[in-house]
């Protein structure tokens, strides 16, 4: 054989060889990507494992590939999940009906058993989906809406829905009973009746009773469990604006009768307000006229008993005085008594008696010395004289005898 020929047959034996590795890998080794999980049923046995770690392994095997994750749609839009409308129909308790849009991921377990426990009850990924977790995800949606009327969902507990649906999804649907509630219409008066669904709870630990998941048997989780949009008939949207709208007038009409009651209640007390003020003021006012009255009184009373008090003084000065006046002319009385008595009153006497003379002088300085009258003789008599002076000696003579007065010098 030709070198040539040699060569050949060595580069055929080697192709041959790398088609026989290259087969003997894609028939009995496999991959394991980063969002897959395998799961391999062994040949002749019938064993199966669940492969988790990402890297190549040993098929030897049938092997069924599990998505770790995925979306459900339950949408209208066709740009979210299929072109046809999924969006799950509900019927709230008050009966009317709307379609629900949205979505959720789940998560399939991580443990190796539970994987088994999925691959021997549904056997593929998509009906893991469709039988399990889409069936679960419908329920809990449409209970979630018997739970709350139509009213409700569309105001006060629309953003419980989400909630509810996911919590009854992931942990088991509520268990609940029905009851007939009575009510009276706030704007028309008239009296209804509603259904209400009352979640059960236990007696003991108040927990919400459930019935048993399917998603938890099997170690699914659910996350992101998003409620869209919920799309209600024609009709039944414009009787809820028009609730809504009713709602919003009877409320508005409350906080106008609240706010008028209130500003009544504000006048109220601004009346009794100022009331208090005027009688604070007036109060105020009779203190103060009461308190001058009173500093008026008490000065009136202090200026009265100063004035008692002074006219007691001038009283006991003036009695003072009086006995002091009357003990100095007692006393100058008795001064004078006596002197009188030393001798016999004579500087009296004298002033007395000189006064009388003066009195005299005066009056004969005034008589002509040639009377008008001559009463007696016509003869020039010795020791006769002025009928006018001898009558003034006469008066003379009796002054010094009223006045007990002897002119005569006395000889020792």
């Amino acid at each position: 054989m030709s070198s040539s020929s040699k060569s050949n047959a060595i580069v055929l034996t080697l192709i041959m060889i790398a088609m026989i590795i290259g087969a003997s890998m894609y028939f009995l080794g496999g991959e394991v990507k980063s969002d897959k999980y395998v799961i391999r049923q062994e040949f002749f046995t019938g064993k199966m494992s669940a492969i988790t770690n990402e890297g190549w392994y040993f098929k030897f095997g049938y092997v069924t590939e599990f998505n770790i994750s995925d979306i459900i749609w339950f949408s209208v839009d066709a740009e979210e999940g299929r072109e046809r409308d999924e969006s799950i129909r509900v019927r709230f308790n008050d009966g009317a009906s709307a379609q629900i849009s949205g979505s959720v991921r789940f998560i399939l377990p991580t443990d190796p058993n539970e994987l088994i426990k999925l691959k021997k009850q549904f056997g593929t990924f998509e009906r893991i989906k469709k039988e399990l977790v889409i069936q679960v995800v419908n329920e809990a949606i449409y209970l979630t809406a018997s739970l709350m009327s139509s009213k409700e969902s569309y105001t006060t507990k629309r953003s419980l829905f989400s909630d509810y649906a996911q919590d009854q999804a992931l942990n088991g649907v509520f268990r609940t009973r029905t009851n007939e509630i009575f009510t009276k219409d706030s704007i028309s008066g008239e009296v209804t009746t509603r259904t209400e669904i009352e979640i059960l709870r236990d007696e003991n630990t108040g927990e919400i009773l459930r019935k048993e998941s399917a998603l938890r048997d099997y170690g699914i989780k659910l996350k992101n469990f998003v409620v869209k949009r919920i799309q209600y008939p024609e009709n039944i949207l414009i009787q809820l604006d028009e609730q809504q709208q009713a709602l919003m007038d009877v409320q508005k009409a409350k906080a106008m009768a609240q706010k008028a009651e209130q500003e009544a209640i504000t006048a109220e007390k601004d009346g009794f307000a100022k009331i208090a003020v005027a009688k604070a003021q007036e109060g105020a006012i009779k203190i103060k006229a009461v308190v001058q009255a009173q500093q008026l009184k008490e000065v009136a009373v202090l200026k009265a008993e100063q004035a008692l008090a002074v006219a007691k003084l001038d009283k006991e000065a003036a009695k003072e005085y009086k006995e002091a006046k009357d003990l100095r002319a007692e006393a100058d009385a008795n001064a004078a008594r006596k002197l009188i008595q030393a001798d016999g009153a004579l500087k009296q006497k004298l002033a007395t008696y000189e006064n009388v003379m003066k009195f005299w002088a005066e009056a004969y300085t005034k008589q002509r010395p040639t009377p008008d009258i001559v009463i007696g003789g016509g003869e020039d008599k010795k020791g006769s004289g002025n009928a006018a002076e001898q009558f003034m000696n006469l008066l003379s003579i009796k002054a010094l005898k009223d006045l007990s007065l002897d002119m005569n010098v006395k000889k020792k």
